[in-house]
């Protein structure tokens, strides 16, 4: 069957599709066949609801806790983003020969624009790629 969460009292307008499914030794396909029949009964009879009345309230300390530990992960993620990862001396020569083969400086981003010069101005005008082989 395709549901519509809406007519559960769910703020969802789009049809759902739900798979029941009943071991044999709890019922089976009867026991499924009884679930559909009650669901059936109910549809449309349920109160309706908003969004905000399946959601804690802002004062509830799980809200609170919630909010701390997004707020940490967000922090963990920053720093971890902050610090440079290692590569091996081969990587690190190789990104240095292909930098001077392309005529790059050390800190140079022709792809993401570069910063300005330290004397101002504009920025310098972006290197294009090697011709593919």
């Amino acid at each position: 069957d395709c549901l519509y969460s809406n007519d559960w009292g769910l703020p969802q307008a789009r049809p759902r599709i739900y798979i029941v499914m009943v071991r044999d030794d709890c019922g089976g396909q009867a026991a499924a066949e009884r679930i559909f029949q009650i669901m059936n009964a109910c549809m449309g009879r349920l109160p309706q609801g908003a969004v905000s009345d399946f959601l804690f309230p802002p004062d509830d300390p799980r809200v609170a806790q919630a909010q701390r530990h997004w707020e940490e992960r967000a922090a963990r993620r920053k720093v971890k983003n902050q610090i440079r990862t290692p590569i091996s001396r081969f990587t690190e020569a190789l990104f240095r020969a292909k930098r001077a083969e392309l005529g790059l400086a050390p800190g140079e981003q022709p792809y993401t624009g570069s910063p300005p010069p330290p004397g101002g101005g504009a920025p310098a005008p972006p290197v294009a790629p090697p011709p593919r082989r």
